[in-house]
């Protein structure tokens, strides 16, 4: 069983968020993403994942099946993400 993300690239106006992104989970594997606010790791991760959103280039495979884009249908309980955000220390 695994997770992939295949060439994902996605772009907003004329920004490009995410170009050209594979990464390969496999059954029992934790994986985290890090980095500064904005460059794109909620929307790789929840959004692209999740069936949220679709990507502009690539695909998401769970199981060998295609799973990209928005079908609510195929993915809803079987792929899930959680984003948090830091806090400024006071």
């Amino acid at each position: 069983m695994s997770l992939q993300a295949i060439g994902i690239t996605k772009t907003f106006n004329q920004f490009t968020a995410l170009k050209d992104v594979s990464l390969t989970i496999e059954k029992g594997e934790f994986m985290a993403l890090l980095g500064p606010l904005g460059l794109g790791q909620d929307h790789f991760c929840c959004a692209s994942w999740a069936g949220l959103d679709t990507q502009d280039a690539g695909e998401i495979r769970f199981n060998e099946e295609d799973v990209s884009g928005p079908q609510p249908t195929r993915s809803q309980g079987r792929l899930s993400c959680s984003s948090t955000t830091p806090s400024s220390a006071t």
